[in-house]
């Protein structure tokens, strides 16, 4: 599974950051998570209005060893 993380920060405060993680369910390569990347995110901001995306990177997603 690919993870598309975002740091996000508050509109007020923009040294209030935070790390989101939005799983992708899809089987995709961390290229073709990148290139639909743009949309996810608006997506995201869409739901969360009083944050804006600073930064962002496509990841696998490591299984959890327990």
């Amino acid at each position: 599974m690919m993870q598309l993380i975002l740091t996000a920060c508050l509109t007020v405060a923009s040294l209030a950051c935070r790390e989101t993680k939005v799983d992708i369910y899809e089987e995709i390569s961390e290229l073709h998570c990148a290139l639909s990347a743009q949309s996810r995110i608006a997506i995201w901001t869409e739901q969360h209005p009083n944050w804006r995306v600073a930064r962002w990177r496509c990841k696998f997603k490591t299984a959890a060893l327990f």
